[in-house]
């Protein structure tokens, strides 16, 4: 500032080179509120500003010492515009004392500045380094190890991330575990429904074949109901017959008799019918094949008879009145008469 750098330039540079935007502005206000008064530099002007180098008579402390020998002018670094306490301990050098043995230079104040440290000396004489360029404006060095303070707010925002993803990858292994466990359970019911339907196949087959088996029960006995009845009605005509009145049955039996006597059939149930018929051509020889063969017996004592060939069942449909127990034919194993 007493150099006549814009306190705008200032702060710009400060924090272009890693100082954080907050503590320069805190800084500045510092060196503000102290209220330093010392004469601004004043540049040479004129014709003869063109080949004499700028002089200034405000000291700067932290600043290079002239060589009084006739040496180069030094380039002014910002860290030269900071004291050691408020630089970075690893690009801040320690700020460097006037020479005491400069005749022109006497021992400063002890007063402080917060931006530079140690006051500066009064009235030494110095070449205006070639950084400082009218206009406000000097050149700076950079700070290659200085890096940018995280935020709190980063820092938060990395933790929470950080658990959210800890917390993302259990319920991802807890889901694959339950995964597994339901697979596992859903294959043990796929097998024992694999079982059940085998037995539910086989109990289905059971089923059928007992239906058919009971169909055909059904159908047989059912059958014999009928037989029984027919038998029965050759004895008793049934209720509701009409007295003379001629009906159409059918019996299942063998045949006996014949020549001199009527044909007789046995039913199946024991009951016996008269064929009324018997003398007929068509009748005898229709049931003479179906007739029992007696053996004949031989007059020789060493020789055995014959034995008796078994009657032939049949199937006799004929005409008759309910409660007689003869009936004509009208067929024999269902070939009409």
């Amino acid at each position: 500032m007493k150099l006549g750098v814009s306190r705008d330039s200032i702060k710009a540079t400060l924090t272009g080179a890693g100082w954080v935007a907050a503590d320069v502005e805190d800084t500045l206000k510092k060196v503000e509120s102290a209220k330093v008064s010392q004469p601004m530099p004043s540049m040479a002007t004129g014709p003869a500003a063109a080949s004499v180098a700028p002089r200034i008579v405000t000291p700067v402390t932290a600043s290079p010492a002239v060589d009084t020998k006739g040496s180069a002018p030094q380039m002014l670094k910002v860290s030269d515009l900071v004291s050691p306490s408020a630089a970075s301990p690893a690009s801040a050098p320690a700020a460097k004392s006037a020479s005491p043995t400069s005749p022109t230079s006497p021992t400063p104040s002890a007063s402080k500045s917060p931006l530079t440290g140690q006051a500066p000396a009064k009235n030494p004489s110095f070449v205006m380094p070639e950084g400082i360029k009218p206009g406000n404006t000097f050149q700076t060095s950079s700070y290659p190890g200085m890096k940018p303070r995280a935020s709190r707010g980063a820092l938060i925002t990395e933790i929470v991330l950080a658990v959210v993803v800890v917390i993302v990858a259990g319920f991802a292994g807890f889901l694959f575990m339950q995964n597994n466990s339901l697979n596992a359970q859903l294959g043990a019911l796929n097998g024992q429904s694999s079982g059940v339907n085998s037995k539910l196949s086989t109990l289905q087959e059971q089923v059928a074949a007992s239906t058919t088996a009971l169909t055909a029960q059904v159908a047989s006995l059912t059958g014999d109901k009928q037989e029984l009845q027919t038998e029965l009605s050759f004895l008793v005509a049934p209720s509701g017959a009409v007295p003379g009145a001629t009906s159409t049955a059918t019996l299942n039996g063998i045949v006996s008799g014949g020549g001199k006597t009527s044909y007789v059939i046995t039913a199946t149930y024991g009951a016996k019918v008269y064929v009324a018929n018997s003398k007929a051509a068509a009748v005898i020889a229709a049931l003479a094949p179906l007739m029992a063969h007696a053996g004949t017996a031989s007059t020789s004592t060493t020789a055995s008879s014959t034995p008796a060939a078994p009657a032939a069942t049949a199937q006799f449909t004929g005409v008759y009145v309910p409660g007689s127990d003869a009936i004509t034919l009208t067929a024999v194993n269902g070939t009409a008469l």
